[in-house]
């Protein structure tokens, strides 16, 4: 059950990339983007800097999941604190992910998802200022395109409302649009914003995470 707690934890903050070389077919983020109205991108402008915020808090909050089994496992396999935490210690300062000889067979895959997800978060919570200085620097890019988006929405916008042989349920749509446009524009600035307060308390958070497992393991 542990294994498949940590492996759904893994898997949910793994990036996603589409192959196929040469393909026409609109499979990928980029061309998603591409065929998005502009309103869709207007209001998707925050959706990658979201993704880059939970990237970054993932091994923080998993932090607390790690601790916790360090103190099951013992208890559920009849396996030594001590041992498991050497183990341990090893995957976190970057190591192999080795298992002891007198770690029971029925007890191997438990700990290896658990000493693998303890390898990865610390590599990700060492990271972590540097992840967050490259969000920084994403930020003024994502200001910058902001009125371009509005501008470009607004224009299709009142393309669609005016159109005299438009479907009248789009025209009535395209105003409701138009007259929230403001208003969306005001919450992604506003977004963009709170990402800059909270990505500049991650380091923080990092470090006291670290301490917290350093704590556990002894």
């Amino acid at each position: 059950m542990l294994k498949q707690l940590l492996i759904a934890a893994a898997i949910v903050t793994l990036p996603v990339y589409s192959a196929g070389c040469g393909s026409k077919e609109p499979n990928t983020a980029q061309d998603a983007k591409g065929a998005a109205s502009p309103v869709d991108q207007l209001k998707g402008i925050t959706d990658d800097i979201s993704a880059d915020v939970d990237a970054i808090l993932q091994p923080i909050n998993d932090v607390d999941t790690v601790v916790q089994a360090i103190d099951a496992l013992p208890k559920k396999y009849g396996i030594k604190p001590a041992d498991l935490k050497v183990m341990a210690k090893g995957a976190f300062d970057g190591g192999d992910v080795t298992v002891s000889a007198n770690i029971k067979p029925e007890a191997k895959d438990d700990v290896v998802a658990l000493l693998t997800k303890i390898k990865d978060i610390g590599t990700s919570l060492k990271a972590t200022p540097d992840k967050v200085q490259a969000l920084l620097a994403k930020l003024p890019g994502a200001v910058a395109n902001v009125p371009v988006l509005y501008g470009k929405a607004q224009a299709s916008l009142q393309v669609k409302a005016n159109n005299p042989f438009g479907n009248s349920d789009e025209k009535a749509k395209a105003k409701s649009d138009l007259a929230d446009l403001d208003k969306v524009k005001t919450d992604i600035m506003t977004k963009i914003d709170n990402v800059k307060s909270t990505v500049m308390g991650l380091p923080a958070k990092a470090t006291d995470a670290v301490t917290k497992l350093k704590s556990a393991l002894g």
